[in-house]
Order: C-alpha cells, then sequence, then structure tokens
C-alpha cells in the first residue's frame, strides 16, 4: 500500500530519473516534481489516534509495540510534518518537532483519550442538561390535547358564577396557556389565555393580531388585556386595531423587553453558523421526548442534512415509537420555536 503525505505519493528513485530528461531542458534555474495521489473518499479518521496511524501507515497494531517511538515505527522527516500539520489544523493540537519524534502509540492513544473528553465537555449537545436559557423557552410548549385551542378558560380564585373583572392574557413566545398558569391561580378575576401556537400560520404580528383580533372582540366592553414579554408586542398591535374600531382597553405589560430573549438565546448559541444553531434548537427540543444519548448519537448526521424540515422530519424517524405525540405537533412545535 502507497503512503500518502499531504495529498502527494512518496517518490521513488526510478520516477525521478523518468522526469530527469524533462529537468535538464528547462530554462528555469529550479524544478521540481510530485506524484499526486487519487483523492479517497469516506476515509477519514474519526480520531487523532487513527489519524496518524494513517499517515505511518500503521494497519495492525498487534504488529508493533505501544511503547515504541515514532522513528521505531518507520516515521520520517516527511511523516512527521505532515503528522504536525494535521494535529494543528484537524484537532488544534500543537507539538514541536522533538515532541512528535518522542511520541510513542502509548503516549498517543493517551492524548487522543483526553482530547476525546474535552471535545465533549465543549460540546453543547453532549451535555445531559438543557441549558436554563433555552429551558425558558421550551418550559411551557404545553401539550398536544389543548395546542389547537385558540382561547383557555383559566382557573383562577373567583367561581364561575360569581361577579369579577374579565382578564384576556397574551402568553410569551411559548404562546401556550400553561406559562400562566402561576399567574392565574392567585388573581380574583374571570381570565382566559390566547394561544398562539394553534396550526395559523402567520409570517408577521399584524397577520398575528388580525388572527386573534376576533376572540378578542367577543368579550365585554370592561375588558383588561395582559400582555407578557412577547405579548406585549403582538399586544400593541392589537391596540391599534381596537382602537381603529372605536374600542378601549385596559392592558397591563409584564417583562416586555423584546431583547431579553435574544441575548438568552445568544449566550445558549454563541456561534452565528446558522447549521449548528438548527441542530443544537432542534436536539433540545427533542430531548423533551427522545433519551439524550439518542439525540446525540444523530447528531453528526442532522447536521448534515441541508434544511431545517430535513433535520425535523429525520429527528421524528428516529424517534422511539412510545412518543405519544403525533408527527404534526412535534413539527409544528420545531418550527414556531425556531
Amino acid at each position: 500500500k502507497e503512503l500518502v503525505i499531504g495529498g502527494t505519493l512518496q517518490q521513488r528513485i526510478s520516477s525521478c530519473l523518468q522526469v530527469m530528461d524533462k529537468f535538464l531542458k528547462q530554462s528555469e534555474p529550479i524544478v521540481g516534481s510530485m506524484l499526486v495521489a487519487e483523492k479517497q473518499y469516506g476515509g477519514r479518521a474519526d480520531n487523532l489516534f487513527d489519524a496518524v496511524l494513517n499517515i505511518m501507515g500503521v494497519s495492525n497494531l498487534k504488529s508493533v509495540s505501544m511503547h515504541s517511538s515514532f522513528p521505531d515505527l518507520g516515521m520520517d522527516s516527511m511523516m512527521a510534518v505532515e503528522i504536525k500539520q494535521t494535529l494543528e489544523r484537524e484537532y488544534e493540537i500543537f507539538l514541536t518537532a522533538q515532541d512528535i519524534r518522542g511520541m510513542t502509540l502509548a503516549k498517543l492513544k493517551d492524548l487522543s483519550n483526553s482530547h476525546k473528553t474535552e471535545v465533549v465537555g465543549q460540546n453543547p449537545l453532549a451535555q445531559a442538561e438543557v441549558p436554563e436559557a433555552i429551558n425558558l423557552l421550551l418550559r411551557h410548549i404545553g401539550t398536544e390535547e389543548f395546542s389547537n385551542v385558540p382561547i383557555i378558560k383559566m382557573k383562577t380564585l373567583v367561581e364561575d358564577d360569581k361577579d369579577a373583572p374579565q382578564v384576556l392574557i397574551l402568553p410569551g413566545l411559548e404562546g401556550m396557556a400553561a406559562v400562566v398558569e402561576p399567574l392565574c391561580s392567585g388573581l380574583e378575576a374571570h381570565v382566559s389565555c390566547l394561544q398562539f401556537c394553534r396550526g395559523t400560520k402567520v409570517e408577521s404580528i399584524t397577520q398575528l393580531a388580525s388572527s386573534l383580533l376576533p376572540y378578542v372582540e367577543t368579550f365585554v366592553d370592561d375588558l383588561t388585556i395582559v400582555a407578557y414579554s412577547y405579548g406585549c408586542v403582538v399586544a400593541v398591535e392589537l391596540l391599534h386595531m381596537l382602537e381603529a374600531k372605536g374600542r378601549q382597553v385596559r392592558v397591563i405589560f409584564i417583562d416586555g423587553s423584546p431583547e431579553v430573549l435574544s441575548r438568552l438565546v445568544k449566550l445558549s448559541f454563541p456561534n452565528n453558523d446558522e447549521n449548528l444553531f438548527q441542530t443544537m434548537l432542534l436536539s433540545y427540543i427533542m430531548m423533551r421526548y427522545i433519551p439524550h444519548d439518542q439525540v446525540v448519537n444523530h447528531q453528526e448526521h442532522v447536521m448534515k442534512l441541508s434544511t431545517y424540515k430535513e433535520k425535523i422530519d429525520y429527528m421524528i424517524d428516529v424517534a422511539p415509537y412510545s412518543v405519544d405525540i403525533s408527527t404534526k405537533f412535534i413539527t409544528e412545535m420545531c418550527i414556531a420555536t425556531y
């Protein structure tokens, strides 16, 4: 088997002699030749230990000693350069030429294991716990049973047959009533909550507000709208529509800063790579329904898929049959969150 180093083959003396005649006829003072190796696809090593073995042409570990130095295993100067460049380029490991000459397979194995542990520690998807910022976004996705209900009557301190103020709540980016349940449980009012994620396709805040307007208009004039987080933006648009119809309501904004969620998400996704962002977000969502190890095992394949929809479909396909929610609900939830 011919040894490939830096995309070239080692040139034999016979090959050098064949080009010598051409060299002597050149007018240039410096000439050179090389044998370019054919590109091999699918042969990339999975770890630095195998990568170095491939460079040195070691295919059978049983035939060599784990404590033999690289020069004893046949490493020449070209191999040393290739090993150094590979470690730096592929694994961000920087060794001196002396370090490489004194390296043994046993030391290389230890280096490979420590590097693998470090990479796992840096990989956010390899962590069993979802970042707190993502939990803030996903903590109240809700259940499929009520996901398509446009407005939900909330449980409060007031019985249904008692007189009390009318309150309509707009939830945060989750779009689900579950996020405001703790708040409603302490209110002395009749409270209803509008839900955003109910299958209605909208592409702007105005369209979302327009889809909610008919439900708002069913309430009596003495109405208080309470908007939380992202719901504050929707509430402002609803107010414009109500005012245009001569309707006036009281409005209370809670935590309406539009930059808070953006900053939290950026802390969890510091990389601007859109493909990585999609894969990480989808993985965090699917960890709610699929074992953590299974999600991580499919991460590399998901990264290779070109569209977010393809990534969603793939994760649904590999999900266990025990997941008791529909494919449609998972798909809509992933798209809405993104």
